[in-house]
Parts: structure tokens; C-alpha cells; sequence
């Protein structure tokens, strides 16, 4: 049979057959093109073995061309803190809840409670670990409740705990320079790196499963920028509200869908 002929029938069957039909589909295509005298039923021949072991290759192909590495990722930003009523810097310093900070884990519980979550990571800066706890007490999920450090906000040095004004006049590539390492701190391009490895490792270890992040407003704007390909130095004084919850599908490290949930 011509390879052009074989070429059709595998096309044919990967298009129109189920395994259980298949030896007599090729069975008929072969009588069609080749006579009569070709059986529709009974012993299998050298030409119907190879063009099925063909199809079942095609298959392998298709089934692994297609195989399904999603994972998709709810991240949500720590309740408000004394640092962030007073306008002070913190980076990896920590800081009580305020009132607001203890309820907007509620209401974030309440508008996620209808999602099966197969992981949570927190921070494990503690206003970002509480913020998780709440929420994940509400969910019923404390059991699969996890800290990384990798969702650790920025630190900024020998700038944190100061006035944002005073370090803003300080220090010009405060939230203006990416690449800039703050004095005994790092990067804002250091700190999407280990944001974006760790996510890298979430699609491995929890393929077509839904996970949820609570972590900090810089971190959030590293993710963003990064999955939606946006100028990072434009983001960086993005406002990003304690209540944020982003829904983002990601493909081996391209974003398949996001969205913007709350607020």
C-alpha cells in the first residue's frame, strides 16, 4: 500500500474511530482500495498490523500534545496593618492587623467560599500568615494551610520602619528602579524572580489544581507584570488594595485567562 494511501487512513482514523472499531474500519478501507478479496473480518494481516500500530502512535501523540499542566492561582493581599495606617515602610519587618485588617479576611473568605481550593501558601511574614489563617479557618482548609517564605514581600533595608515620604526624598529609586538593590535589602527585579521560580514549582507540583496566595502588595505587582507582560517600573506605585483578589490560569509559565474578582 502507498504511503499516501497510509498516510489517509491514519488521518481517517484518528478523526472517525474508537479503538474498539478500529480493526474493522482499516479492514474495510483496505477492501475499498484494494479489492474485493480482502476480508472485513477474521485474520489480521501485515499491512492492517502497521497501519494500526501507526494510529496508535498518532494517539500517544495526540493524547500527550494535549496534556493538561493548568494550574490556576487565586492570590489575595494581607489585611491592613499599623504600618500601612501610619504610611510607614516595611518590606520584611512586621506590623499588627488594625480592626479593618482582622475583617477584610472575612469578607474575602465569603467571596471565595464557593472555590475548592487544593492548596493555600501564606507568606510567612506574620501579618500575611494571620490574614491566611482567618481565611482559611472560615474555608476549612487549615489543614492544607502552608507558609513560603518565597511570598515574602520586598525588604527594603535600612529603609524599613521610616516614613514613606522621608525615604521617598532619601532614596529616588524607591518605587522608580527596578533594578535597584535597597542597602542591605533587594531588588524589585530579586524579588520577582523568586515570585515567578516559586510559581514555576506550584505548576509542577499541583498540575490542573486551583491553589490560594496570600501575600503582599509587591509581590502581587510582580506577578501581574510579569504574566501580563506590563512595564514593571510603571507598576511599581500601583495601588493594590488589601481586599485584591486576582484569579490567574497559567500554562508552563504563560497566562492562559486573569481576572480581577475583587474590587
Amino acid at each position: 500500500m502507498c504511503k499516501a494511501v497510509v498516510a489517509h487512513l491514519v488521518r481517517a482514523l484518528v478523526s472517525k474511530t474508537s479503538p474498539s472499531s478500529e480493526g474493522v474500519w482499516v479492514r474495510r478501507f483496505i477492501r475499498k482500495t484494494r479489492g474485493s478479496d480482502y476480508p472485513t473480518h477474521g485474520a489480521h494481516n501485515p499491512e492492517e498490523t502497521k497501519i494500526t500500530h501507526i494510529y496508535h502512535q498518532r494517539q500517544l501523540f495526540k493524547q500527550q500534545l494535549h496534556k493538561k499542566t493548568m494550574i490556576t492561582i487565586y492570590i489575595t493581599r494581607h489585611g491592613n496593618t499599623e504600618h500601612n495606617k501610619k504610611s510607614l515602610v516595611m518590606g520584611q519587618i512586621d506590623s499588627p492587623l488594625t480592626n479593618r485588617g482582622l475583617d477584610s479576611p472575612l469578607e474575602i473568605a465569603k467571596l471565595i467560599k464557593h472555590i475548592s481550593f487544593d492548596h493555600i501558601y501564606s507568606s510567612d511574614l506574620g501579618r500575611a500568615f494571620i490574614t491566611a489563617h482567618i481565611i482559611a479557618e472560615k474555608l476549612n482548609k487549615v489543614s492544607i494551610l502552608s507558609r513560603a517564605k518565597e511570598l515574602r514581600e520586598i525588604n527594603y533595608g535600612i529603609y524599613a520602619n521610616r516614613k514613606k515620604k522621608e525615604v521617598e526624598k532619601e532614596c529616588p529609586e524607591y518605587k522608580t528602579n527596578i533594578a535597584f538593590i535597597f542597602p542591605e535589602g533587594e531588588s524589585y527585579l530579586q524579588v520577582q524572580k523568586r515570585v515567578v521560580a516559586f510559581i514555576k514549582e506550584l505548576e509542577k507540583k499541583h498540575k490542573e489544581q486551583t491553589i490560594l496566595l496570600i501575600t503582599h502588595a509587591g509581590v502581587i505587582r510582580s506577578i501581574i507584570t510579569h504574566y501580563k507582560k506590563l512595564n514593571s517600573e510603571e507598576y511599581l506605585k500601583k495601588n493594590i488594595p488589601h481586599e485584591y483578589i486576582g484569579k490567574f490560569v497559567i500554562d508552563n509559565d504563560k497566562l492562559k485567562s486573569y481576572e480581577k474578582i475583587n474590587p
